[in-house]
């Protein structure tokens, strides 16, 4: 969480229902902040638009994410079955996405 706090611009962040986005001072990554898993592991987001260059990790997780352009725009991760012993956070859930053809 550290990094998303100390490159956030003043708190520019847009809060939905189950999670949130912000982005990065300089533009170079959106992040959303997940707060509710959801039960099928696919998290479809519709304001990030990829790009092959696309990429997403998760804070706190040593992989790379996989993910797909959704069938209605924007992005779908597909999150890894972690069991709790090694999941980053029991509270919420960062994704730091790059390239996205919509950053600024």
């Amino acid at each position: 969480m550290i990094n998303v706090i100390s490159q956030v611009s003043q708190f520019h962040i847009l809060i939905f229902f189950s999670f949130s986005y912000t982005r990065a001072k300089d533009s170079s990554a959106v992040y959303a902040i997940l707060l509710v898993w959801p039960d099928d592991d696919l998290l479809h987001l519709k304001f990030p638009q990829p790009q092959t260059s696309t990429k997403v990790t998760w804070l706190g997780y040593p992989d790379p994410i996989e993910w797909k352009k959704g069938s209605s725009g924007g992005i779908t991760l597909m999150l890894p079955k972690v069991s709790m012993r090694k999941i980053p956070c029991q509270y919420a859930w960062v994704f730091k996405m790059t390239g996205l053809e919509n950053m600024q």
